[in-house]
């Protein structure tokens, strides 16, 4: 009777461990200046939410700044999706990016992998991966603002 509390307790610890583990980017995230670089921040202020449904971690855009809006950026835009667990507070991830098109207008969506690291549980630093069409090493960073209300 002892061992069956035992792996009943172990159980019940694994499984929190492991949900905490699949929250740990759910909320509501907004991108902020970071004070590693000197490069100005366009998009600081964008916020977006992080949700886990169907096991899977989706971040859509839900307020954006105005410079953001001329580059063809939406609210309701997934802004990051297929997230892939690679280390403890590591991710690999696909980041949305708005790219010009033939007429050299900001709507051709194009989705870049891109490396994403917990700072801490209130940090995210974002890095994509080197890309023809952008800085190598470009770094976002946000912070949260807030927890999933549901």
């Amino acid at each position: 009777m002892r061992s069956y509390r035992l792996m009943l307790l172990f159980a019940n610890l694994l499984f929190c461990c492991t949900l905490f583990a699949q929250q740990e980017l759910v909320g509501t995230w907004k991108r902020v200046q970071d004070e590693a670089t000197n490069e100005e921040e366009i998009f600081e202020g964008n916020i977006l939410e992080v949700k886990f449904q169907n096991d899977v971690f989706i971040g859509q855009l839900i307020q954006l700044v105005p410079d953001a809006k001329v580059y063809g950026y939406k609210v309701g835009q997934i802004k990051w999706k297929n997230f892939q667990k690679i280390s403890t507070n590591n991710y690999l991830l696909e980041l949305l990016l708005m790219a010009k098109d033939d007429d050299f207008e900001f709507n051709k969506v194009v989705y870049l992998k891109a490396n994403l690291l917990l700072i801490d549980p209130d940090t995210i630093k974002i890095r994509f991966e080197d890309h023809p069409r952008i800085f190598s090493g470009q770094m976002q960073k946000y912070i949260r603002v807030g927890l999933e209300n549901s």
